[in-house]
C-alpha cells in the first residue's frame, strides 16, 4: 500500500462526519459475493449464502478502511475475526457475514480510493495504490486454512524452489508461526 496523493484526509473526514466504517468496493470485475467462489472456499460460501440469504450483494475490499471506535464497531470486528478464524482463508466471506450480523453506518467508496493497478486499469487514483501479492512470498491456492501446517508446507516448497533458482530467502519460526 502506498499513499500517492496526499493528504487522504477524506477517509477520516467521513468518520468525523458520523460514518462508522469507510470501505471500498472490491476491485474485481465481478463485484458480488456470487463471484466469490473459489475451489478452496465452497463450504464458507455456502455458510455466507445461508447467513445473508443471497450472494447477489456487493463484495467489499478488506484491504483499506477507516473506522470509528465505539461498541458497535468493536462487536463488528470481533464478529469479523471470529468468522475469519473459522476458515482462515479469504476475508470477504467473514467480512460480509459480519456486516450483515453487526450492521454499521457504512460509507462505500469506489476503487479510485483503493487503486489496484492489476484490476483497476484506467482509474485515476484518489490517493492510495494497493499492490496485492507484491508483499507475498508465494502464490497459489491453499485448500483449507491458510494458517495450517499444509499451508506452511506449501510456502516452504515454494521458498525452496525459489532459493534453488538463486533467491536468498528463508523461513523462520517465531512464536509457533512461520514468517
Amino acid at each position: 500500500m502506498r499513499v500517492v496523493v496526499a493528504p487522504i484526509r477524506f477517509y477520516f473526514e467521513l468518520i468525523e462526519d458520523g460514518w462508522e466504517f469507510v470501505i471500498c468496493k472490491d476491485p474485481h470485475l465481478m463485484d458480488t459475493m456470487f463471484h466469490y467462489r473459489r475451489r478452496n472456499n465452497v463450504q464458507e460460501l455456502e455458510e455466507t449464502e445461508k447467513k445473508i440469504h443471497t450472494l447477489h450483494t456487493l463484495q467489499y475490499n478488506g484491504g483499506v478502511w477507516a473506522f470509528t471506535r465505539n461498541a458497535r464497531v468493536e462487536r463488528f470486528f470481533r464478529r469479523w475475526l471470529k468468522g475469519w478464524d473459522k476458515y482462515a482463508g479469504r476475508d470477504q466471506g467473514a467480512l460480509i457475514r459480519a456486516m450483515y450480523t453487526e450492521p454499521l453506518r457504512v460509507y462505500l467508496l469506489g476503487n479510485e480510493w483503493n487503486t489496484f493497478p492489476k484490476y483497476t486499469k484506467g482509474i485515476t487514483t484518489a490517493g492510495l495504490m494497493h499492490y496485492p501479492g507484491d508483499a507475498r512470498r508465494w502464490n497459489g491456492i491453499i485448500n483449507g486454512r491458510i494458517d495450517s501446517e499444509t499451508a506452511w508446507a506449501a510456502v516452504e516448497r515454494f521458498m525452496a524452489k525459489r532459493s534453488r533458482r538463486g533467491s536468498s530467502t528463508s523461513s523462520r519460526r517465531r512464536g509457533g508461526r512461520r514468517e
